[in-house]
């Protein structure tokens, strides 16, 4: 465990401990092995025996580090977005064409709950046909608990052109609501100096993967998924099984017998969107059956992969395929859990790798797919 405290240098007690332990960050395993490391063992792993336990003594700058470090684990999960741009280079390079950034220009953070640690940062140019952009920012919350009051968040926006310079594809790592609005309004700054400077038409928009760019066609979305979620992925993550995925019946049609049973059974219970949760999930008769498709609205799946790499170690990983419900609806990446053997490994540089493997082949099936609709 890490000794150096990273949000206050006053062990907590009480409620405010409770408030720590409470966050659903904190699993009931985590709590199990603090306390195993004190030499206490209980006989229910649950919180509400777990709590009392801990609210009697006060826990050492270690196991706080621990805490909190799993506490912060959940939100500082990397999520991975891409967009589309049609685009003419004219012969120059992609570093060329990029624009200089001041956040001031297109972001007022005046009212905002967080500050830019470098509001003019500048593009790290990978090769000729990729840059990318990296920021950090301090966010403050006066109302939050002690232990979530002031956080320091990551992000990075690639940026990738083609080898004829047609086409640019920016792809958008978040770790917070706030570093997601960041790239969403960078993304909008990018499209409207590209137009300002006629390498790309003005009535060009960023193309993002949502369910309208498929025509809200349940059946390639499914495919879309499938195409994604059940698949060895570039030689290094091997499939190991689909374990859930959230689905809704779509009954603008006359369902056939069995899909009615399910929006029965749905109904009784009246839930909108079913959780399939297990093993081999597309083994599912309402998943497998190619037949269902056109009636489901699938919004995520998630993955087990396997991986065996000299480099990088072996290990598994746990994949989120998901589009966020809201306006847009638009499709995000994220690795839920990552556990390498070995612990030397970074784990830091695997999950990137395996961010940028996965991004890639969601790109190349969503241009096969949706150029079919």
């Amino acid at each position: 465990m890490n000794n150096k405290l990273k949000y206050e240098q006053t062990l907590p007690y009480g409620q405010d401990l409770i408030n720590l332990l409470n966050s659903l960050g904190i699993t009931n395993a985590k709590l199990s092995d603090t306390l195993k490391e004190k030499g206490i063992y209980t006989h229910n792993n649950n919180k509400e025996s777990l709590l009392p336990i801990f609210s009697s003594f006060i826990i050492t700058p270690s196991e706080l580090s621990f805490l909190l470090e799993t506490y912060s684990e959940k939100e500082l999960k990397k999520k991975k977005r891409s967009s589309i741009i049609k685009c003419n280079l004219k012969g120059q390079k992609l570093s060329e064409i990029l624009p200089k950034i001041n956040f001031d220009e297109f972001i007022n953070t005046e009212y905002e709950n967080y500050k830019f640690q470098n509001k003019t940062p500048n593009f790290i140019i990978i090769d000729n046909n990729h840059a990318r952009l990296e920021y950090k920012i301090n966010r403050s919350y006066g109302d939050k608990n002690w232990f979530e009051k002031e956080k320091t968040f990551s992000a990075s926006i690639d940026i990738k052109s083609t080898e004829n310079g047609l086409e640019l594809t920016t792809i958008g790592i978040h770790t917070s609501k706030e570093t997601e609005h960041i790239n969403n309004m960078f993304n909008n700054f990018l499209l409207q100096d590209l137009k300002n400077n006629s390498f790309i038409e003005k009535d060009e928009l960023i193309q993002k993967i949502t369910m309208k760019s498929f025509n809200n066609n349940n059946k390639l979305i499914m495919k879309f998924f499938l195409n994604l979620t059940t698949i060895d992925i570039s030689g290094f993550l091997s499939f190991d099984t689909l374990e859930s995925s959230s689905i809704e019946i779509d009954d603008k049609e006359k369902l056939p017998d069995g899909m009615a049973l399910i929006k029965s059974k749905a109904k009784k219970s009246k839930l909108e969107k079913l959780r399939l949760d297990g093993k081999n999930i597309d083994e599912i008769e309402v998943i497998k059956k190619v037949d269902y498709h056109k009636y489901i609205k699938c919004w995520s799946m998630t993955s087990t992969y396997k991986f065996n790499d000299l480099k990088k170690g072996k290990g598994y990983c746990k994949i989120k395929f998901e589009f966020q419900n809201n306006k847009d609806k638009e499709f995000e990446i994220k690795i839920e859990n990552l556990v390498l053997d070995d612990k030397k490994k970074s784990k830091r540089n695997v999950e990137t790798y395996i961010l940028e493997i996965v991004d890639n082949l969601k790109l190349e099936k969503y241009k096969q797919i949706a150029n079919k609709t």
